[in-house]
């Protein structure tokens, strides 16, 4: 049985305001600038989720271990750049700003 790793697909977005500096926020942003951030988790999960809410729960959980990703304010939101049958990678992480690699 071939087994699938969601490893290149469980980058993460988040749109957050420069003002919320108690994590991880790119150079060159002024105040009230509205960014995202892209990351590749650290464990890996498998692809047999029919649900897409289950990747973006492990995503958001990833994110919480990450003082960079939520610093003092654990509300900000990650999804997962994943698709299932009937939800697209681009609907579930829509981007809305500029995006910004945690790698670099």
């Amino acid at each position: 049985m071939l087994k699938r790793s969601l490893t290149a697909v469980t980058l993460c977005l988040v749109i957050s305001s420069a003002l919320q500096a108690s994590f991880f926020v790119p150079s060159g942003l002024e105040a009230g600038d509205t960014f995202q951030l892209v990351f590749v988790t650290h464990n890996l999960r498998d692809t047999t989720l029919t649900d897409i809410a289950g990747y973006n729960t492990f995503v958001q959980n990833e994110a919480l271990t990450n003082a960079a990703l939520t610093g003092a304010d654990a509300t900000q939101v990650y999804t997962a750049i994943a698709s299932t049958k009937f939800v697209n990678a681009k609907t579930n992480a829509n981007v809305y700003g500029p995006v910004y690699n945690m790698a670099g």
